[in-house]
């Protein structure tokens, strides 16, 4: 069963790259081909030009899969991923602050709260400041605040010039992070470009009585 069959991608720095796609399309798989978790076939794969099939890339991207994954009693977690013992604490503090975890810094991870840990889940891929950021329905399970403050998150990152790969069942998210989409169906992009050319190109207004 060949979930993808032939996805052509090319996402800019400080663009935010909605992929949209119903359960099963290869969304995930995409993502895990493209930080090298998962050998492809055949094709190629070009990650700030380096080839994240047969080279180390880990120090590039961050990586927020949709299953929740944190160290329920692991502190330093920025020395894990490279940073100085110094330099830990100062990331911490900033990405603390960017998703209003600040007020909870001495608590472990496993007291933290349902949204709270969907929020130090995001935190722990954008610690070591990648330049390409891959958030896998980032914000399921997540309360009002949590979301909003993944979604302020990650136009922050866009903005300092890292590409984002984001995807969602909540289509008003990617209007809100003001991203271009791209539609996976039957293995390939059938779609892409920004929302008001998507919705130019496919929607149609009506009203029924």
């Amino acid at each position: 069963h060949h979930v993808l069959c032939g996805v052509n991608l090319q996402v800019m720095p400080g663009q935010i790259l909605g992929l949209l796609g119903k359960n099963g399309a290869g969304k995930s798989t995409l993502i895990e081909i493209l930080c090298g978790l998962r050998q492809a076939d055949s094709g190629s794969i070009s990650v700030c030009g380096m080839n994240s099939a047969k080279e180390s890339v880990g120090h590039l991207i961050g990586y927020a899969p949709q299953d929740l994954g944190i160290y329920p009693d692991l502190t330093y977690y920025g020395q894990l991923e490279g940073l100085s013992r110094k330099r830990s604490f100062a990331r911490a503090e900033e990405v603390m602050e960017l998703l209003g975890l600040t007020s909870e810094k001495t608590k472990r991870a496993r007291h933290l709260s349902g949204g709270q840990k969907r929020r130090l889940h995001s935190g722990m891929a954008i610690m070591h400041e990648p330049k390409v950021i891959f958030m896998d329905e980032p914000t399921v399970g997540a309360d009002v605040e949590a979301r909003s403050r993944i979604l302020r998150t990650m136009q922050s990152l866009a903005k300092n010039g890292a590409a984002i790969i984001y995807t969602s069942h909540y289509l008003a998210e990617f209007e809100e992070l003001g991203a271009d989409i791209a539609i996976i169906h039957n293995g390939r992009i059938a779609a892409e470009g920004s929302l008001e050319k998507i919705i130019a190109n496919y929607a149609r207004s009506s009203i029924s009585l």
